[in-house]
C-alpha cells in the first residue's frame, strides 16, 4: 500500500520521469532479487567473521605474522583471479551484467529523489578489462611490497613457523577453500538461473589502494613508536600491520555490504509504493 510520502514523491516528478519509471521500473525491481540482496549480507558476514577470525589468531593466538601476511596475499590475489576467470568464460554475461547496472542506476536515484539529471551522473562506464586491469595492477604493487618485506625477515624459516601452528594453517587454509567454493558456487547459480554475474574488480581497486596506503601510514608510524618504546622494531613488525590493515579493510568492506544489502531492500519497497503511486497519477 501506498504511503502518503510515496504519493508526494511521485507526483513531485515531472512527466517524462514518471514514465520512465513507469517503463524501466518493473523490469530494475525484478532484477534486484531477494537471492542478489541476501548473497551480498553473505559476503559482508563472511568478510567480518574471517577478519574477525585472523585478528584474534594474531592477537590471541599468537599466529606468527609473516605467513598469515602470504595467507592475506594469496586470498587477494585468487580473488582478482577468479574475477579474471568469470570474464574470460562469461564475457558476455557480464557485460551484460554491467550494462543493465549502469541502465537501473536511473532507476534507483529516482527512487533516492536526485532527480533523472542526478541519476545520470552517477552513471560510469569503465570497460570489464579495464576495472581488471586497474585491480591488477595495483594488487601487483602490494605483492612487490609484501614480498619485498618478507625478504627482509632474515633467519626466520617461514615453512618451519607455519607449521609449527598447525591451527593456524588449518584455519587460513579452509577460510581460503571456502572464499574458492562459494565464488564457484555463485557464479555457477547466477550463470544457471541468469542473474548478473558478481564483478567488482573497481571495489577490489579501492580496497587495494586503501591497504597499501594504509599500510605505508600506519607501518610508519608503528616503525617510529617502537624505536622510541623499544629501541628498535621488531623483524616482523611490517608483516603485522599488513595483516591488521588488510583484514580490517575487509571487515569495514563487509560492514559496508550489509549496509548496501540493507538500503537495497529498502529502494526496492519504495520503488514497488513509487511504481503504485505513478500509476495512479497517470491513470
Amino acid at each position: 500500500m501506498s504511503t502518503p510520502r510515496d504519493d508526494i514523491g511521485a507526483t513531485a516528478m515531472n512527466d517524462a520521469e514518471q514514465a520512465f519509471l513507469l517503463r524501466e521500473g518493473p523490469d530494475a525491481l525484478a532484477r534486484q532479487r531477494e537471492s542478489h540482496i541476501a548473497a551480498g549480507r553473505r559476503r559482508g558476514r563472511e568478510r567480518i567473521i574471517n577478519s574477525t577470525i585472523a585478528l584474534l589468531g594474531l592477537g590471541v593466538l599468537g599466529w606468527p605474522a609473516a605467513p598469515m601476511a602470504l595467507f592475506v596475499l594469496l586470498g587477494l590475489v585468487a580473488a582478482w583471479l577468479a574475477d579474471v576467470v568469470k570474464l574470460g568464460v562469461a564475457h558476455q554475461h557480464v557485460v551484460d551484467g554491467e550494462d543493465l547496472r549502469l541502465a537501473d542506476a536511473e532507476v534507483w536515484g529516482l527512487v533516492a529523489g536526485n532527480g533523472a539529471a542526478g541519476a545520470r551522473r552517477q552513471r560510469m562506464r569503465l570497460a570489464p578489462w579495464a576495472q581488471l586491469a586497474l585491480a591488477g595492477w595495483l594488487l601487483a604493487g602490494l605483492a612487490f611490497t609484501a614480498v619485498y618485506e618478507t625478504q627482509r625477515l632474515d633467519g626466520v624459516d617461514l615453512l618451519a613457523l607455519s607449521l609449527a601452528h598447525p591451527d593456524m594453517l588449518a584455519v587460513l587454509a579452509a577460510t581460503l577453500l571456502w572464499q574458492l567454493g562459494a565464488t564457484a558456487y555463485g557464479t555457477h547459480r547466477q550463470l544457471r538461473t541468469d542473474e548478473p554475474i558478481g564483478f567488482e574488480p573497481l571495489l577490489d581497486a579501492v580496497c587495494y589502494g586503501a591497504i597499501v596506503f594504509l599500510w605505508m601510514v600506519c607501518g610508519s608510524i608503528a616503525v617510529e613508536l617502537a624505536a622510541v618504546l623499544r629501541g628498535a622494531a621488531p623483524a616482523a613488525l611490517g608483516m603485522t600491520v599488513l595483516v591488521v590493515v588488510t583484514h580490517l579493510v575487509l571487515a569495514w568492506r563487509g560492514v559496508g555490504e550489509l549496509a548496501a544489502a540493507a538500503d537495497a531492500r529498502r529502494r526496492s519497497e519504495r520503488l514497488g509504493r513509487l511504481l503504485s503511486a505513478a500509476q495512479r497519477n497517470a491513470d
